[in-house]
Order: C-alpha cells, then structure tokens, then sequence
C-alpha cells in the first residue's frame, strides 16, 4: 500500500482538494468529529468543504465517541503516586 504525507500553508479544505487534485489522488480519507448543531455552525466542517469539492471519492471516519464520568463503562483510574511507585512525603 502506498501512501505519503505533506505539509501545506492556506485554509485546510482548499490545499487538501488542489493536492488531491494536483496528484491525481484515487482517494481523499480523512477524519471528522461529528460535531452538529451550534458548534457545527459556528466552526464548518473542514471534511463537509473537502467532501463536496473533492476531484475524487472522500471517505470520512468518525471519531469514537469518548465516554463520561457518567458511563457505567468509566474506568478508574489509580493515584500517580502509586502507580509511579513514589513514596508519599508525609
């Protein structure tokens, strides 16, 4: 599989689609937050702007969903000290 990597300077969408397109890209993957409502409105989509003007397919992955405090999955976490093995100063 072949793949490379670049840096750019300008706004993300419109280097994104002129590399893809300068390269001949056959595919654009990217990832996406998810995010909808206000902060969508607020912020755009980088992934929406590249996926409406792409020269080729954009596959978007989405971010897992992190879990909260309020999760029955949430983990606990042990104190650094003990995990570091430090000894308490007290």
């Amino acid at each position: 599989m072949l793949f490379e990597y670049v840096v750019r300077v300008g706004t993300p969408a419109d280097e994104i689609v002129r590399y893809a397109d300068v390269c001949d890209a056959d595919l654009i993957i990217m990832g996406t937050h998810g995010r909808s409502g206000i902060a969508h409105a607020l912020m755009g989509s980088v992934a929406e702007q590249v996926l409406r003007t792409a020269p080729c397919p954009v596959l978007l992955v989405r971010a897992a969903k992190r879990a909260s405090v309020t999760d029955a999955t949430a983990v606990s976490v042990p104190p650094v000290k003990k995990t570091l093995g430090l000894r308490s100063m007290s």
